[in-house]
């Protein structure tokens, strides 16, 4: 018997996110000294669900606070959910043990806001970008180095700045070198967590539509961590509101943007500049 009752296959639809969070929960235990020491439970993530397709930019906007970073490291692997579920391509991140953890997480490749800490300062460009190719057995690619000349290239730095160091860089330039190391293991998700708002906006444009570019070029799917409602309108196909741990509004963004159902997400957007 099927599961549909009746005799007979009956095929299942494909899945087409690559992410699902199924009722996450995000617990931290700290403990805190009054008259005498208590344990006191925060709840970081509360019952969250949503799902990214394929292929699109899918945003997560909130205030400080809100249990975006949280929930970052917890796709990554590092923080362990309370209760719920993250599948990576229908498979569940934290069933995995250690090994196939490791190999989700090259599929999975992270850009956060200060490139400064990203980049090691002692390691020319070239170095940095060859270290992002964790799945290579290094030693034995003598292709690497091309390999790297070429992700240069495809973020719009030459070949010039493979021996340069990160204190030689801009701003700008550092931001495009953690994208470049980022793209190096080919991943399918890319996580990105306040990746622009330390530069100023003639640079967030170009960054902008280098990510745009790439995204089609390369069929990428991304993960936009952002308060900058600005930055999330240009780059975002869909957005989750997030306020104290709890999604309160998902939409596609210029519906969102337009007619924002949500009291929450009125309020976000009132003190957006140019509304």
């Amino acid at each position: 018997m099927t599961e549909s009752g009746k005799s007979g296959s009956v095929p299942k639809l494909r899945d087409s996110s690559i992410l699902r969070i199924e009722d996450l929960y995000i617990h931290y235990h700290v403990r805190r000294y009054k008259f005498f020491p208590q344990n006191e439970v925060i709840i970081a993530v509360k019952g969250i669900s949503f799902s990214i397709k394929r292929g699109e930019t899918f945003a997560i906007v909130g205030e400080s606070g809100s249990g975006k970073t949280s929930l970052v490291m917890s796709i990554l692997g590092f923080v362990k959910p309370k209760y719920g579920k993250i599948l990576f391509e229908n498979q569940d991140i934290w069933s995995k043990d250690k090994k196939a953890l490791g190999g989700i997480r090259k599929k999975i490749q992270p850009i956060f806001q200060d490139s400064n800490n990203a980049l090691n300062p002692r390691m020319t460009i070239g170095e940095a970008i060859r270290d992002g190719f964790k799945s290579v057995e290094k030693d034995k690619d003598k292709t690497l180095g091309e390999k790297v000349s070429h992700l240069l290239g495809l973020v719009g730095l030459g070949a010039e700045f493979y021996d340069r160091f990160p204190h030689e860089l801009s701003g700008g330039q550092k931001q495009r070198v953690c994208l470049a190391r980022a793209m190096a293991p080919n991943p399918e998700l890319i996580i990105l967590d306040e990746p622009l708002s330390s530069q100023d906006l003639s640079i967030q444009a170009n960054l902008i539509n280098l990510l745009l570019d790439l995204k089609h070029e390369k069929g990428l799917t991304y993960l936009l961590i952002s308060h900058d409602l600005w930055v999330v309108r240009s780059l975002a196909d869909r957005i989750a509101v997030l306020k104290q741990g709890k999604i309160v509004e998902v939409g596609e963004t210029e519906k969102l943007f337009r007619n924002p159902e949500h009291s929450y997400t009125q309020t976000l957007l009132a003190h957006m500049p140019g509304t």
